[in-house]
């Protein structure tokens, strides 16, 4: 028996598998061909009720990002803006005078 996770995964040797989300924090059962895990049927209460994924992570981009097209560099110079005329770096501030 394998609790479901609040991220409706399972854990069998030491891998993550993605079941039905309505099974979050349930117990469930898994039934699987020991040398073939590209089956696994999650049970609950003697009843298939799906089969598990393996669990792929991706890389989350905001909806609003823009895509980069192939050929970009994924490591783009990012240039920080100063004010014309102004030589002074952020570290170097002049000094209140004590008085």
């Amino acid at each position: 028996m394998r609790r479901v996770t609040k991220t409706a995964t399972v854990s069998l040797y030491a891998n993550r598998y993605e079941v039905d989300p309505g099974l979050v924090g349930r117990n469930v059962e898994l039934r699987f061909d020991p040398e073939d895990l590209s089956v696994i049927d999650v049970v609950t209460n003697g009843v298939t009720i799906c089969q598990a994924a393996p669990f792929k992570i991706g890389r989350h981009v905001h909806p609003s990002v823009k895509k980069e097209e192939p050929g970009q560099s994924a490591n783009k110079t990012v240039r920080s803006s100063t004010t014309s005329g102004s030589s002074a770096s952020p570290t170097t501030r002049p000094r209140a005078r004590a008085g």
